[in-house]
């Protein structure tokens, strides 16, 4: 949520829209990653949105819930543009505040690598927004998917025709991955498009004419969706 100004509470936001779908499925519980240090029995789906905060204690408590069956469907950035550290008024403190979901340990525990400081981009999917100009502007750091970069093999991912994605990451195996676990590619940019940016030129307001001009090509599919099974 937005930072608060001094003298002020925090400002409360309506609730994700997704949440009230999910809600038709499940009970949803409400986890404080600062204070995590176990997981019930009865979970049946864990959910991590930009978890930042956790403890080792908290890790290893996701670890030891998906090393023993669980499902863990994680929303990691390795620079959240809307985390909180990023409001401070001060620009030192700013940059100096990890913006990352801090759970790299836990990635690479599961055999995935995701890239630090690096958020991936796609120029052939690039949407249209205004710039500071009011001037439209295709910037490639907001960018759409088809079916044609979706896996359609996928249970999860076949019925997806477009996703949109902001400032993802770049996921890869990682080089020691753990014997017995699969990772597989669900989404990626397409070849022609896609490309990484380093996190530490988008630390001030993010202005898309200087993005989409600076914006370099890898000539290379990057993927920013996988999934991960087997046995450890």
């Amino acid at each position: 949520q937005p930072a608060a100004q001094p003298g002020q509470p925090p400002q409360q936001l309506p609730p994700w829209p997704i949440l009230d779908l999910i809600e038709r499925r499940y009970e949803i519980r409400d986890l404080d990653p600062a204070s995590l240090t176990a997981l019930d029995e009865d979970i049946d789906l864990l959910l991590l949105v930009h978890p930042k905060g956790l403890t080792s204690k908290g890790l290893y408590a996701i670890d030891q819930f998906a090393l023993a069956g669980g499902k863990v469907v994680a929303f990691v950035d390795p620079f959240c543009y809307l985390d909180p550290a990023r409001q401070s008024n001060d620009p030192m403190a700013a940059l100096n505040n990890s913006t990352d979901s801090g759970i790299d340990v836990l990635l690479s525990a599961w055999g995935v690598d995701l890239a630090p400081s690096r958020v991936v981009g796609d120029s052939v999917g690039g949407l249209t927004v205004r710039d500071r100009a009011n001037q439209p502007v295709k910037m490639p750091l907001a960018f759409g998917v088809t079916a044609d970069t979706i896996n359609g093999d996928d249970i999860l991912t076949s019925p997806v025709n477009k996703l949109r994605f902001f400032l993802p990451g770049a996921l890869s195996p990682a080089d020691d991955a753990p014997e017995g676990v699969k990772v597989e590619t669900l989404v990626t940019t397409s070849a022609d498009g896609g490309g990484t940016v380093d996190s530490l030129t988008l630390m001030g307001p993010l202005d898309p004419q200087p993005v989409a001009d600076s914006f370099l090509v890898n000539g290379s599919e990057t993927a920013i969706a996988v999934r991960i099974s087997g046995d450890v």
